[in-house]
């Protein structure tokens, strides 16, 4: 079975009052979660009323069947509706403000916890898949769906008899034609967004200026207001959306911002209503999404280029069967309401990161034919595609084989970074510790460029980090026991501030920072006692979760 976005419940978590939803994608493994433990739950959990479950949805979760056990000796009770939800809150309280440690750990030990259900239909285990990568950059391995699927034998003959091409020469070839370029990626690959970013660079050269974001934050009447502080600011904060958290979405963001895109945001927050059969809910979402494109683009705008980077399936331009049926998905109904034939780009199927063994599988056949950057396959003049989206689009990326240096993806250099040591005086002397980069002179609530997790007594990974200004922030893992799970205190380092330098870390006074904010003060070498005054307050730590009640 395929992984389809379009079975997902998405989640809106946002500031408060913003009836938005941004795509966290729940259930969107074979949709069995919402099919058969949430079959009356079709709502937006948004912040602000954070969650909204109704009677019934409480109801449907309380009565589902009691997920397995891992011994069988020790059954676990179904959790209640408000063990869920309570779980849920605390999950987005940490990670809408920033405390990716103790949210990701939240989600690790509720996603491995049977009562909320086994693999794909435990949702904080999606929650997990999903989020888990924003700590590092990395897919655990240990995150995807495991299987005996294989791919069709005539998908792998077509591939086998296919010849590689560059997949930035392509696009860029194609984009000429159009005004209109779509994006896909799967959402727990950062390395997408750094292939995002490749492209949004090459176009910009052919005249395409307005990048719209499925994942950035939309208010609504407050939208344009939102991209315009993004312009202004030249930078994401924590606040524009639950995806662009990830460091490596939030330099897309970036940098795309630097280069002279303008950010549109439009994906759709649905309503709640009662009976909404699962075809109805979709088609409202891909109906939204591109009535917002039309209202804040195509109407007013007739020259424009617009490169629109979306997820999963809504990429899509040709019709697919939704429960038994054509339905046209986002990018089909664009291209009808514009009239503008737009080039639609899939990266997902084909990836040693798929969350579906039989397309693993395939890109295990095909992977010694990549080389070093990604690539579209042709056979006889026309691209080779194959999965659950790219039958849909007009072109299928393959990447190169994942590769690390000092225990990061090197797919991380594309975006412009080096290698660089953690200062030694910001290792761990026990636990783990999360260890964050952010672009000097850009505010506390700033998404960090970089991040990674440091545990006392092993080799330390590096950070990749641009040839800018930085400063550093930690978070702590404070946990002391199972049933606790890990809170990070939070401390911004406000000194000092750091030069990176040709792959080596160089204390502030070898150059001016003109951007230094006043709370920010160069002081001596990173041995110095002083590189730790006056970090922020320590974050409480989160109590023990209760037992779940039966």
């Amino acid at each position: 079975m395929r992984r389809s976005n379009l079975a997902a419940n998405p989640v809106g978590l946002l500031k408060g009052g913003d009836a938005v939803s941004i795509g966290i994608d729940v259930g969107v493994v074979r949709g069995r979660w919402c099919s058969q433990r949430f079959s009356t739950l079709k709502t937006s959990l948004v912040a602000g009323a954070l969650l909204a479950f109704t009677a019934s949805a409480a109801a449907a979760f309380s009565s589902a069947p009691t997920a397995p056990a891992l011994a069988p000796a020790a059954p676990t009770a179904t959790p209640s509706a408000s063990a869920f939800v309570r779980e849920v809150q605390a999950f987005l309280g940490d990670f809408k403000t920033g405390h990716y440690l103790a949210a990701i750990d939240r989600m690790d030990r509720d996603g491995h916890d049977p009562a909320f259900g086994k693999g794909a239909d435990n949702p904080f285990f999606q929650y997990w898949q999903q989020f888990r990568p924003t700590l590092d950059e990395r897919v655990d391995p240990a995150s995807l769906e495991q299987g005996s699927d294989q791919p069709d034998p005539k998908d792998i003959a077509a591939f086998k008899g296919a010849k590689p091409r560059d997949a930035i020469s392509e696009i860029v070839s194609r984009a000429r034609h159009t005004r209109i370029v779509i994006l896909d990626e799967a959402h727990h690959s950062p390395r997408d967004r750094a292939f995002g970013l490749q492209v949004a660079r090459a176009l910009r050269p052919l005249g395409y200026s307005i990048l719209a974001v499925e994942a950035l934050s939309n208010s609504g009447a407050g939208a344009e207001a939102e991209t315009a502080r993004l312009v202004s600011e030249g930078y994401p904060r924590l606040e524009d959306g639950t995806y662009i958290k990830d460091p490596a979405f939030g330099d897309f963001i970036r940098q795309s911002l630097a280069m002279g895109y303008k950010p549109v945001s439009y994906d759709l927050a649905p309503k709640v209503t009662p009976n909404e059969s699962e075809r109805d809910r979709i088609a409202a979402r891909e109906q939204g999404q591109a009535d917002n494109l039309m209202a804040r683009i195509f109407s007013k705008d007739s020259t424009s280029k617009v490169l629109i980077y979306v997820g999963y399936d809504h990429v899509d331009e040709e019709a697919k069967k939704v429960s038994g049926s054509p339905l046209l998905l986002m990018a089909g109904r664009l291209k009808a309401a514009t009239g503008i034939d737009p080039l639609t780009i899939d990266q997902t199927d084909v990836s040693e990161i798929s969350t579906n063994p039989d397309e693993r599988r395939l890109y295990d056949i095909v992977a010694s034919r990549v080389g070093s950057k990604p690539v579209i396959f042709f056979r006889a003049g026309q691209p080779v595609k194959f999965g659950n989206i790219g039958p849909f689009t007009d072109l299928q990326v393959v990447h190169p084989r994942l590769k690390t240096v000092d225990g990061r993806p090197t797919w991380l250099l594309t975006m412009g970074r080096h290698p660089v040591k953690i200062p030694r005086d910001l290792l761990p002397k026990h636990g783990r510790r999360l260890v964050q980069a952010f672009i000097a002179g850009e505010s506390a609530d700033a998404v960090p460029v970089d991040q990674v997790v440091v545990e006392a007594g092993k080799p330390a990974p590096v950070l990749m980090l641009p040839f800018k200004p930085v400063r550093f922030a930690v978070q702590d893992d404070d946990s002391t026991g199972s049933e606790r799970v890990g809170a990070s205190a939070r401390s911004f380092l406000h000194t000092p501030i750091w030069f990176i330098r040709g792959g080596y870390t160089e204390p502030n006074g070898v150059a001016p920072c003109p951007q230094l904010p006043p709370t920010l003060t160069a002081v001596g070498p990173p041995s110095a006692s002083s590189h730790f005054s006056t970090p922020s307050p320590a974050r409480a730590a989160l109590p023990a979760r209760p037992p779940l009640p039966g």
